[in-house]
């Protein structure tokens, strides 16, 4: 459906860009830019056809095309992994500030039954930790103490329990 969709949209693009990217359609680094490009027209309110034709999107295809010409489909196999790469990073970043935001935050707003079993969970790997603590196995402790932490940082008391926070 994407490759019917984008290719319909390449239609009406000038011959120049129809020249350019016609070679390197069959390759996924290229759909999925041209999918991306096609999204950002979309949310932008503009045609595709314009949207291609701006310079960073130029200048990309034209790295593509490069690439394309000099180390054919193995170059454009490790675009593809390179493309993959960072937005495993990027989405991999996104969480891991999402995650800082919430322990900064004090946890995300829970119902006192959630807020209820983050207690008792955090309680019980308190208390093994203090056991392990006191049997000298420290490693285990600190492990017990960290999943206590775990299950308390991720959930507070809704606002109308004020006291409970």
């Amino acid at each position: 459906e994407s490759r019917s969709t984008t290719g319909e949209a390449l239609e009406d693009c000038t011959p120049e860009t129809k020249r350019l990217v016609a070679p390197m359609l069959k390759y996924r680094v290229v759909e999925v830019f041209l999918m991306n490009v096609e999204e950002k027209a979309r949310e932008n309110g503009v045609p595709f056809d314009v949207q291609i034709e701006a310079p960073e999107h130029r200048e990309a295809l034209h790295d593509f095309r490069r690439t394309h010409d000099s180390a054919g489909a193995r170059g454009m196999e490790d675009l593809l992994r390179a493309w993959e790469f960072r937005c495993t990073r990027l989405q991999l970043d996104s969480q891991a500030k999402e995650e800082r935001e919430l322990k900064l935050k004090g946890g995300a707003i829970g119902t006192m039954e959630e807020l209820k079993d983050a207690m008792n969970t955090g309680g019980r790997c308190k208390q093994d930790g203090v056991m392990e603590w006191n049997k000298g196995n420290v490693e285990d402790a600190i492990r017990c103490w960290r999943d206590a932490h775990k299950a308390l940082y991720k959930v507070r008391a809704p606002d109308t329990h004020v006291a409970e926070n």
